[in-house]
């Protein structure tokens, strides 16, 4: 009879370790979003030989795409490490997808080697976001 009185209790402990998760669930549209400016990101660092003027209308709607998707992204409830990566992504001083753009705008046009610089760095960032979502498949 004693064991069967902290069954209720032992019951509840197990549902509450069982429903906590320190991770947001699986995002569809999230994980979408993050494939589509990827690409994006790759066409324009491919762009950047030419003159940044050619292709700001782009960059432009480029940035806007990221902010929304930032918004989006930062306003799932435990989502922190994907959006780090974003405001990483976001920031002009770093070697990031902003930062590629910024340096585009002040020398008009991008050398291949600095091109592949950036890439890597912003090729990182979005893996690193589509790995955190796709990680969340099953997580609970």
């Amino acid at each position: 009879m004693h064991r069967c009185a902290n069954l209720p209790v032992l019951l509840l402990l197990v549902l509450f370790i069982t429903t906590c998760s320190y991770i947001a669930p699986y995002n569809q549209h999230a994980y979408e979003r993050a494939i589509d400016l990827k690409v994006e990101a790759s066409d324009l660092v491919k762009k950047s030989k030419e003159d940044y003027s050619k292709h700001q209308e782009r960059i432009e709607l480029f940035k806007l795409e990221m902010q929304k998707t930032f918004e989006y992204v930062k306003n799932i409830p435990k989502n922190d490490d994907t959006v780090e990566q974003y405001k990483i992504l976001m920031n002009e001083e770093l070697n990031s997808m902003y930062g590629f753009i910024k340096f585009w705008r002040e020398h008009g046009s991008v050398s291949d080697f600095m091109a592949d610089e950036f890439s890597q760095e912003i090729q990182k960032h979005f893996d690193e976001i589509i790995r955190l979502e796709l990680g969340k498949i099953g997580a609970k």
